[in-house]
């Protein structure tokens, strides 16, 4: 394939190069820059002139440099946001960040069960309003983190009453001019936990009522990857007897998927409340029981933990990741569960290392964001 070498194309190519650097690496001078991305002094000087016309980059001092205080280039945190929005069963968590990634604020909705893709939107619709009125910013672009890959392809999801819904069209017209897109909750998550280790390849696992995975690195999610992939909570290694979401039989989340955990602390007579966070807080009283004693709750931990750790283990062979983050209602389970995956991983040797996500259970939402932030950069960069 031919690589345009047009002036304009250049010219964005570098753009993006150069918002990405101080995006990911941190603020940075013109001149290690310039030799970061093989441009001359006289290129960089005009691109990163571009970035602070387009009030994208400001410039600050860093840390003296033989006496002096260097100029450093910073994105511009006072200017633009984007908007994240993670899209859960049971409610909508949305978060602005500004450019430098420091929260703004965040908001959260309650979903109606089942939920209609009209009311979808309209929820979409009120908070990226609310948004913008109360971030004080400009809206680079949003982000929309939901159970389904491939959203442009029809979103079904059994909780809400959807079958191959045309959703992605209603959820652009709610967001109005602005530029937006939509990845699934794994990936999303994928996206905050790989920026934020800068992993070089790092593999996430998402447990909620099902199972999904992403594979990404500290520059994006891996390109590319057939529709099917990430689906491992459809991979033939879970209940044999059991029926899954999917018509099957024996899938894995039939094993490590929320009902499955809520199967195997039946015997603790552990109940919580209905309501959004369920999973969440079903999770954390089962952890806490566990760890004053509750021999029902511990094991259910110890089922759930042998098929996590089996499932984790067949990923791994199969992808070979750096780095592994886990997220879902595991992470409300207990220091002491995460820490037994880790240790199960390494009795099997699987040469993947189990690291905590640094967002934590907001990773996906921070993912969201993220990639609202990519895909108005890039509306920009042709734009200009």
């Amino acid at each position: 394939m031919r690589i345009s070498q047009r002036p304009a194309d250049i010219r964005r190519h570098n753009l993006r190069a150069t918002m990405t650097s101080l995006l990911v690496d941190g603020p940075s001078s013109r001149a290690a820059l310039a030799e970061q991305l093989g441009l001359s002094r006289a290129a960089l000087t005009g691109i990163t002139g571009d970035l602070l016309g387009m009030g994208l980059i400001v410039e600050g001092e860093g840390l003296p440099s033989r006496g002096r205080p260097r100029t450093l280039l910073h994105p511009n945190a006072e200017e633009y946001f984007s908007l994240g929005i993670d899209a859960r069963l049971d409610r909508i968590h949305v978060l602005a960040l500004a450019l430098d990634e420091r929260e703004i604020k965040r908001w959260f909705r309650t979903l109606p069960t089942p939920v209609t893709p009209g009311a979808m939107a309209e929820i979409i619709g009120e908070v990226t309003a609310t948004a913008i009125d109360e971030a004080g910013r400009r809206l680079l672009g949003v982000g929309l983190a939901m159970p389904q890959r491939h959203a442009r392809q029809g979103v079904t999801q059994p909780a809400w009453g959807w079958e191959a819904v045309d959703f992605v069209p209603l959820a652009e017209a709610a967001v109005g001019a602005h530029a937006f897109d939509t990845v699934d909750i794994a990936e999303a998550a994928c996206l905050a936990n790989a920026s934020a280790t800068r992993s070089e390849r790092l593999l996430h696992i998402q447990v909620g009522p099902g199972a999904g995975m992403a594979l990404g690195d500290r520059q994006g999610l891996t390109p590319s990857l057939p529709r099917t992939w990430g689906q491992i909570g459809h991979i033939p290694v879970g209940e044999p007897a059991l029926q899954c979401v999917c018509g099957r039989t024996g899938c894995l989340d039939t094993a490590i998927g929320f009902k499955a955990f809520e199967r195997y602390a039946e015997p603790s007579g552990i109940v919580v409340d209905p309501g959004p966070t369920r999973l969440n807080r079903f999770a954390e009283a089962v952890g806490a029981a566990a760890e004053a004693g509750n021999a029902a709750a511990q094991a259910a931990l110890d089922e759930l933990r042998g098929h996590l750790v089996q499932a984790i283990a067949i990923a791994s062979q199969m992808e070979s990741p750096q780095e592994l983050t886990l997220g879902g209602y595991p992470l409300f389970l207990g220091q002491r569960f995460l820490a037994g995956i880790g240790e199960g991983l390494a009795e099997r040797r699987t040469g993947t290392t189990l690291v905590p996500s640094p967002w934590g259970d907001d990773a996906s939402v921070v993912g969201a964001a993220q990639l609202g932030r990519e895909v108005g950069l890039e509306r920009l960069w042709a734009a200009s």
